[in-house]
């Protein structure tokens, strides 16, 4: 299904907006313990990118925030996170132009709530697969993809992050029609 979803998007853009979230969390993936990086746009919602690392270290943020600049193909203007130093230290690795807004909480000013819910939905999903095994970054891409393109959310008026191109990607990746039957024709 992931590569399905991956075809039938790839000439859609991720219509990211300017102020990013971006968050770890730790996951199993085949009994290990992982870590999770996930960007989101603070705007839109959209799920930008995921990525799985064994560290939290800056090479490990940075990694993740090159995928969400090449998923979105735009830099952001600002980026929030929580206090891991690793972000700061993976913006000055890769030398960009984003400010950076630290230590945000989920009581403080500057917050990173939806950012938590994200991660928060994520882990519920991956914990009723009963955990990631075998092709784990496959799942973590086709849910990332589910989120943004098909699963209604709430906030956004049971529309996913995608919006009014929900439609066309539905159509995108809809099963072919059956076939009639010809048996249930037949006249009692």
């Amino acid at each position: 299904m992931t590569k399905k979803l991956k075809e039938a998007l790839r000439s859609i853009n991720l219509d990211a907006g300017d102020r990013w979230l971006a968050d770890e969390t730790v996951v199993k993936v085949n009994g290990e313990s992982m870590y999770l990086w996930n960007i989101m746009d603070y705007e839109t919602r959209m799920y930008i990118a995921s990525l799985l690392t064994s560290g939290r270290e800056a090479k490990d943020a940075a990694e993740a925030i090159k995928e969400a600049i090449r998923n979105a193909g735009k830099l952001p203007k600002t980026l929030v996170t929580d206090g891991l130093q690793s972000y700061r230290k993976a913006l000055q690795l890769l030398g960009l132009p984003i400010n950076h807004i630290t230590n945000a909480g989920l009581a403080k000013d500057e917050n990173n709530n939806r950012m938590e819910r994200l991660n928060g939905i994520v882990k519920d999903w991956i914990k009723r697969k009963r955990g990631l095994k075998g092709k784990f970054k496959e799942f973590i891409e086709g849910y990332r993809l589910y989120y943004n393109f098909m699963r209604p959310h709430t906030a956004l008026n049971e529309k996913a992050p995608a919006g009014a191109k929900e439609k066309l990607i539905k159509t995108l990746i809809a099963p072919p029609p059956k076939a009639e039957n010809k048996q249930s024709k037949r006249k009692i």
